[in-house]
């Protein structure tokens, strides 16, 4: 199957660029349910901080992970975010995107991380307020429907790897056999009210 790698850049802050990265089935229609999530999540982000969805981006094999082309759609969007109060550049909120799929017993899973937010979106006790948790749920599960079966998680493929060490013993590692990428679509939708820290801006 042919993917679409979607990319959006956050700009307005400390540290900027940051990316989100998302994932559909190689089909057109997308942009429009992608620009109403981003317009969404504009009323949590802080003022000045802008969110851009490309118009174009690469086609990837999900077996292989290797690029198999560029797709291009309508005029990209930015959002410049409304929120207000004083914010930290490196926390926020994370959506994680659950499947019915398991590999090697774990589930496959998906993150995006929505940080910074706005000051005035978090609770007197330093957590998100469960209102806007709410509501950026409410956004990401309204993506989900929009794009049904389309909008995916990728297991990216995996070489294998080697046991090493000694059964039993610390430091034993057992093997991992190679399996080829696969894509996933999205159950159910989460947002928790505790905060997410980002370390690197390519989440």
């Amino acid at each position: 199957m042919t993917l679409r790698q979607w990319v959006v850049e956050w700009n307005g802050f400390e540290g900027a660029p940051g990316f989100s990265v998302m994932y559909t089935n190689d089909v057109t229609g997308a942009p429009g349910a992608m620009n109403t999530f981003w317009t969404a999540i504009g009323n949590y982000t802080p003022t000045g901080v802008v969110t851009t969805r490309r118009n174009t981006g690469r086609k990837i094999d999900e077996a292989t992970g290797k690029a198999t082309g560029v797709w291009t759609e309508s005029t990209e969007q930015s959002v410049t975010g409304t929120g207000l109060g004083n914010w930290s550049a490196a926390s926020g909120a994370c959506i994680t995107w659950h499947t019915n799929a398991f590999i090697n017993g774990k589930e496959v899973r998906g993150r995006t991380f929505i940080v910074p937010l706005a000051g005035n979106t978090y609770s007197a006790v330093g957590g998100i307020s469960s209102t806007v948790a709410n509501a950026i749920q409410t956004a990401a599960n309204n993506l989900r429907i929009a794009l049904g079966q389309d909008l995916r998680v990728w297991a990216r493929p995996f070489e294998g790897r080697d046991a090493s060490g000694t059964p039993g013993q610390p430091g034993y590692k057992p093997a991992i056999p190679a399996r080829v990428g696969t894509s996933w679509p999205i159950s159910t939708v989460v947002v928790h009210t505790q905060g997410a820290v980002l370390r690197s801006r390519r989440d």
